[in-house]
């Protein structure tokens, strides 16, 4: 699969699309209009940050769901607001992504190889300058990257919502769940986040053997 520029307005409407059909589910107007008012505060205070497109990309998202954050929990229980914003933030683009990243590992003549590939691809087109990567393995039996900064974790523990870093952590479960060790010969391995309390994130994918095709094996 060929790697391509990434749209960041397409991407940042279909987001925000997304999360306020999921968050304002039985909720009227008034709270889209509250946490557009909060967004819009929060990114002109922050406005210094958006030196390219993809640091602007990731202040507005990081601006809207701390927006929606701060406005739930005026009426709702600190718990409750977390897991409303967690699910519009993260579900609205599981199916396509998870479709998405089957569809390349199924396709690929080394899906170990495509994956790293097209993972260094999104560190350097989608994530951007402020995100720190140290590759730390890059070879034919595994790749190991460590996250050593990252936009959300300091966006959100420096406005007084490191929990909602969790949120940037576990969308990644979008495309990780696609990965199947049995079918693509390939293991992922997260032991540590920076959501979670870890020092840096670690992302670890190893080769496995290729199983043989049934019927394909060498008589002993």
């Amino acid at each position: 699969m060929a790697e391509h520029s990434v749209d960041f307005e397409t991407l940042y409407a279909e987001m925000e699309r997304g999360f306020f059909a999921v968050l304002l589910q039985g909720d009227g107007p008034h709270l889209e209009q509250a946490i557009r008012s909060e967004q819009t505060a929060l990114y002109e205070s922050k406005r210094g940050l958006a030196t390219d497109e993809q640091n602007t990309f990731h202040l507005r998202c990081g601006t809207l769901v701390l927006a929606a954050y701060r406005v739930l929990l005026v009426s709702v229980p600190k718990d409750d607001a977390f897991e409303k914003v967690r699910r519009a933030f993260i579900e609205p683009g599981r199916a396509d992504t998870f479709r998405e990243m089957a569809e390349m590992m199924n396709t690929a003549t080394d899906p170990f190889r495509h994956l790293v590939t097209h993972t260094k691809s999104q560190e350097e087109q989608f994530l951007g300058s402020t995100f720190n990567f140290e590759r730390v393995q890059d070879d034919d039996h595994a790749y190991k990257v460590h996250v050593n900064e990252c936009f959300y974790h300091r966006f959100f523990s420096e406005n007084g919502a490191p929990e909602l870093t969790q949120l940037a952590c576990d969308i990644n479960a979008n495309w990780i769940d696609a990965i199947d060790p049995a079918k693509h010969a390939v293991r992922f391995e997260r032991p540590s986040m920076l959501g979670y309390g870890g020092d840096k994130c670690r992302f670890y994918f190893y080769r496995l053997p290729m199983a043989q095709e049934e019927g394909n094996s060498t008589p002993g």
